[in-house]
C-alpha cells in the first residue's frame, strides 16, 4: 500500500467545494469490460473567532493522509464483495471482478477557519454488463450506478486504523481532543454517514442530458483516443464545469460546543458523465432500465421497439452532425 503523511503549519486557507457522488464512464460496448470511477467527497467549513475550544483544537493543524491500494488487499476484496452483493440486490447482471481504491483526507485550521475534507475514489472492473448483442444493437445493463455500503471499512497501516467509510473516523485518529468536543454537536451526524452512496444516479435516464458527438478529427480531443473513427453519444447529470451555481446546495448550521460556532456544507448535487460508443437510446427489459447502443444511426426497423423519443435524439444528432461538417468545410475554403 502507498502512503502519504504530512503534518505541518497551515500557510494559507483555499475553500474547496464537495461533491455527494460523481461518475465518469467510457462504456465500449463491444469490449468485455469497462472502468468507471466513482468519486465521494465531504467537505465541512468551521468558522470561529480568536478563541473558544473548538478554535483550540483546530488551530495549526494541517494534516494529510493519501493511500491507494486495490482488491489484492483484504479489506478492498472485501468491499468488492459487498459491492457486487450491492449490485445482485440492484437486479443488475454486471459484476465487479476487480477494485481500486483511493482515500485522500485532510485536517486544517487556519486562524479563524478550519477545514475537514475527504475523498473516496473507486474505480471498480466491470464485466459481463452486455444483456444481449445483435449485429443490428447492444444492449447494456445501467443498473450499476446506485452503489451504497452502510458499513464500516476499517483498514490498519502505518498511520493507523481508519474506517474510509465514515469521515469520522479520521477526526477520532488524528485529532481525538477534537472529535470528543463534536460528539455531541450536530456536525457528528454528518460525518458518520457513509460516504459510498451514489443512489442520487439511479434515477432514470431519460432525465439526463443526451448529447451526440459525430466523429471529426476536431473531436479527437474529447473522445477517447482509441475511440477515434466512432460516433459517441454522452449523457450527463449534473453540472461538470462548476459555473452552474443552480447545481451547488449550501447548508449553514450552528455547532454549540463552549460557545456557538457557524458551520456551513457545501456540496454539488451528484453527477454522472457517460460516454458510449455508437447511438443510444434509453429502454427497459423486464423492468430494467438498459441502454440500447447501434453501432450506426438506425433505421425505422430497428427503432420499432425502441422509445419514439430516439426520433428527436437522431435529428438532433443528424442536424449537429451536418452543421460540424458545413463548419468544418466553410473553414477549409476560407484559408
Amino acid at each position: 500500500m502507498k502512503y502519504f503523511l504530512i503534518l505541518l503549519v497551515l500557510i494559507g486557507f483555499v475553500t474547496s467545494q464537495a461533491y455527494a457522488s460523481s461518475l465518469m464512464a467510457n462504456i465500449d460496448p463491444y469490449e468485455k469490460q469497462f472502468k468507471p470511477s466513482f468519486q465521494f467527497q465531504k467537505t465541512i467549513l468551521i468558522f470561529y473567532d480568536d478563541d473558544g475550544k473548538i478554535r483550540d483544537e483546530m488551530i495549526g493543524k494541517d494534516i494529510h493522509v493519501y493511500f491507494s491500494e486495490n482488491s489484492s488487499h483484504p479489506l478492498v476484496l472485501k468491499l468488492m464483495q459487498k459491492l457486487n452483493q450491492n449490485l445482485e440486490d440492484l437486479s443488475s447482471q454486471a459484476r465487479i471482478t476487480e477494485l481500486e481504491l483511493t482515500v485522500k483526507s485532510k485536517m486544517q485550521g487556519q486562524t479563524l477557519t478550519g477545514i475537514l475534507e475527504y475523498d473516496l475514489i473507486l474505480v471498480p472492473t466491470i464485466t459481463n454488463f452486455v444483456v444481449n448483442q445483435t449485429n443490428s444493437y447492444t444492449l447494456l445493463d445501467m443498473n450499476w450506478r446506485a452503489l451504497f455500503i452502510t458499513d464500516k471499512l476499517m483498514i490498519t497501516s502505518q498511520i493507523g486504523t481508519i474506517d474510509i467509510n465514515h469521515p469520522v473516523s479520521f477526526i477520532k485518529e488524528f485529532n481525538p481532543e477534537f472529535y470528543e468536543t463534536i460528539r455531541e454537536t450536530p456536525i457528528f451526524p454528518i460525518l458518520e454517514k457513509p460516504l459510498i452512496d451514489s443512489t442520487g444516479l439511479n434515477g432514470t435516464l431519460r432525465d439526463w442530458h443526451y448529447r451526440f458527438i459525430p466523429w471529426t478529427s476536431q473531436q479527437s480531443n474529447i473522445v477517447p483516443e482509441e475511440w477515434n473513427g466512432w460516433n459517441v453519444s454522452v449523457l450527463q447529470k449534473g453540472d461538470f464545469t462548476m459555473r452552474d451555481t443552480s447545481q451547488v446546495a449550501i447548508t449553514d448550521i450552528d455547532v454549540i460546543a463552549d460557545k456557538k460556532y457557524p458551520v456551513r456544507i457545501i456540496e454539488n448535487f451528484d453527477r454522472g458523465f457517460i460516454k458510449t460508443k455508437g447511438f443510444v437510446s434509453v429502454d427497459f427489459v423486464n423492468g430494467n432500465e438498459i441502454l440500447t447502443v447501434f453501432p450506426n444511426p438506425p433505421t425505422s426497423e430497428t427503432m420499432m421497439d425502441h422509445d419514439p423519443t430516439w426520433i428527436l435524439f437522431l435529428t438532433i444528432g443528424v442536424i449537429v452532425s451536418l452543421l460540424v461538417i458545413a463548419s468544418f468545410y466553410l473553414s477549409r475554403v476560407r484559408k
